[in-house]
């Protein structure tokens, strides 16, 4: 009977009884290759178990401050100087709802008020600029012209009188204070008056004439 324990030793046994050394030599240094082959795995699930750790590292550490919202809770404006007359509280708050709607920063926010602040401010020096270069109302007889409209909204919207103050807010406010119609319409009132009360007119008769030019005739309380 044949013994189970030198397969290899049989399988290279010649013909003749004899066995070669290069058929022993190949048998016993095949369990060495094959061992080293068994290894390559291990070391492979060695290396696939470090990757997780490294990709599912999280993007923020721990104690990093928050992100800042794009949108603040509340705008807080500063309107540069100079331009205060331009913007009341109800302006502010409606800038800061436009500025929300538009899902605007704060800086972007503050950017479109100082950017409205300079144009209203262009706009007030351009109408001055025109009623100045106007041949009729302006130039030498711009001194006088400003005098007349002032005679009217004293006139009209004295100092104490319940609109006085709104009225004359909306003139600065809006830039028409300087506008070369708002201006002319003023002055030829006021010319009217003074020619009226130089007429033998009194007081009274220049505010007649000043209702009927503004409001057809029916006085105004």
């Amino acid at each position: 009977m044949a013994d189970p324990t030198t397969p290899a030793a049989q399988a290279s046994t010649t013909a003749d009884g004899t066995t070669t050394t290069a058929a022993a030599t190949t048998t016993t240094t095949a369990p060495a290759a094959a061992a080293t082959t068994t290894t390559e795995p291990a070391k492979a699930d060695a290396a696939a178990a470090t990757t997780p750790a490294t990709t599912t590292e999280p993007a923020n550490k721990e104690g990093a401050p928050p992100a800042q919202p794009k949108v603040p809770e509340k705008y807080e404006f500063v309107v540069p100087q100079g331009s205060e007359v331009f913007f009341e509280a109800s302006d502010l708050d409606a800038y800061a709802q436009i500025a929300k709607a538009n899902e605007l920063t704060q800086e972007e926010a503050q950017a479109m008020i100082e950017a409205e602040a300079a144009n209203r401010q262009a706009l007030v020096v351009a109408f001055g600029e025109q009623t100045k270069a106007d041949p009729v109302y302006g130039g030498a007889k711009l001194v006088e012209t400003q005098q007349l409209a002032k005679r009217v909204i004293d006139r009209v919207r004295p100092a104490g009188h319940a609109r006085a103050e709104a009225f004359n807010k909306l003139l600065t406010k809006s830039g028409y204070g300087n506008h070369i119609e708002v201006v002319a319409f003023l002055a030829d009132l006021g010319r009217l008056m003074s020619e009226d009360t130089a007429a033998g007119g009194s007081a009274s008769t220049g505010k007649r004439l000043t209702e009927e030019i503004l409001y057809g005739g029916t006085a105004q309380k």
